[in-house]
């Protein structure tokens, strides 16, 4: 008998692979070269898409209502990442960033966004809205 995980814990085991690509962004602009940086990038990698795997086919979404509040959330957030990104662009146009910094602000409001997603679900889902 295969057991589900419930939606809620799918939203909080998203956060994992989002983490694991900011790691993976520092290890790709590390201005200090370590071979080894090679090998554990593809084993964050590798990493990240079998958490993603496993918890796609394991996740319990047969709920009508925790769709409905699933899709609460990702508007929330698509709003949300208008803001985050809006401040993002901010320097880029006002003075001169370097590419190494838009990048950490875009894996890092990426990140941002996964955990505040998860955040609101769950207090979406806690209160029955």
């Amino acid at each position: 008998m295969e057991k589900r995980i419930s939606l809620k814990a799918w939203m909080i085991i998203k956060i994992i692979p989002a983490l694991l690509l900011v790691v993976f962004y520092w290890m790709c602009v590390s201005t200090k070269y370590n071979p080894i940086y090679t090998y554990l990038q593809y084993a964050v990698l590798a990493c990240m898409f079998v958490s993603l795997y496993m918890v796609k086919n394991n996740r319990d979404i047969f709920d009508e209502y925790a769709k409905e509040v699933l899709s609460k959330t990702d508007t929330i957030c698509f709003k949300l990442s208008y803001v985050v990104f809006g401040i993002l662009l901010l320097p880029c146009v006002l003075i001169n960033t370097s590419s190494i910094v838009i990048g950490y602000g875009i894996v890092g409001g990426l990140a941002i966004l996964t955990i505040l997603r998860s955040i609101i679900f769950c207090v979406l889902d806690a209160r029955g809205m």
